[in-house]
């Protein structure tokens, strides 16, 4: 009677917040398809596809594009930039490592637009505004932390065993990190590369500071139509948005157990 009990509970506990995860959805995607949704109507009253036949005859097209070529790079530079400092973070004993490690995590701590402003006079000194580069130079200070904090933890778990094993056996360093490191530290990798990609992706006031309007990302684009410019329009970007978030986060698990499949394989 109290498993019964206890099930019950659960399944109505699952069921309350997944009602409050697709409440929103519905709204957004009812309010993308509406040409007037006023108060006190429950759903609105006209139908229409204005907003999708805008949004797919506009821009959008490459302001997605725009936004997942950031997104790649700054992923990529944050983990080449990462590697180091994880393996030093998470395998190496050193004084003053708690206060390194609080520096590495400052840029979360610190006001975006403080952090933007500072690298916006120097970036016009180096030519690096209004391009897509200075976009994802800018990008990786508040992205950076996470991919080292991601890596570190997985650096810590895996120990220098493993390595130290392939080092006994004759393997050199690049055959070590290939072989035997990136193996063992890649759901770490995955997991900092989710986390920079939300942020990268969500980023506005980088993209409209050091890119100047040249460089249009979906934040960039959809910001004015959800400040208060067209609600319709605003909605079927922000589900494109949350679209593509979704598609590149499937990409990456579906990239990882492919990649656990052939090890098992071979």
């Amino acid at each position: 009677m109290k498993r019964t009990g206890i099930e019950i509970s659960v399944r109505i506990m699952l069921i309350f917040f997944a009602a409050m995860g697709a409440i929103p959805v519905i709204v957004l995607v009812l309010a993308s398809i509406s040409s007037g949704w006023s108060w006190p109507d429950v759903i609105p009253q006209k139908f229409s596809p204005r907003a999708w036949k805008y949004i797919f005859s506009s821009e959008s097209i490459f302001a997605i594009v725009t936004t997942v070529k950031i997104s790649a790079a700054v992923i990529f530079i944050d983990l080449i930039l990462a590697l180091p400092a994880a393996n030093a973070l998470g395998r190496h004993r050193f004084r003053f490592k708690r206060v390194t490690s609080a520096l590495l995590m400052a840029p979360i701590i610190m006001p975006p637009l403080a952090i933007t402003m500072g690298l916006h006079k120097t970036f016009i000194r180096m030519g690096l505004t209004e391009n897509i580069w200075g976009v994802v130079a800018a990008s990786i200070f508040p992205t950076l932390p996470y991919m080292i904090r991601a890596l570190a933890v997985g650096y810590e778990n895996i120990g220098p065993s493993w390595g130290e094993q392939a080092k006994m056996l004759g393997a050199g360093a690049f055959s070590r990190f290939c072989h035997v490191t990136f193996p063992l530290l890649l759901p770490a990798i995955v997991a900092g590369s989710s986390i920079v990609l939300l942020v990268s992706m969500s980023q506005y006031i980088i993209v409209l500071l050091i890119g100047g309007g040249t460089v249009k990302s979906l934040t960039v684009v959809m910001f004015p139509y959800i400040s208060g410019g067209d609600a319709a329009i605003g909605s079927a970007y922000s589900i494109i948005f949350a679209a593509v978030s979704l598609a590149l986060l499937f990409l990456m698990d579906i990239f990882i157990k492919r990649h656990y499949e052939i090890r098992k394989i071979y």
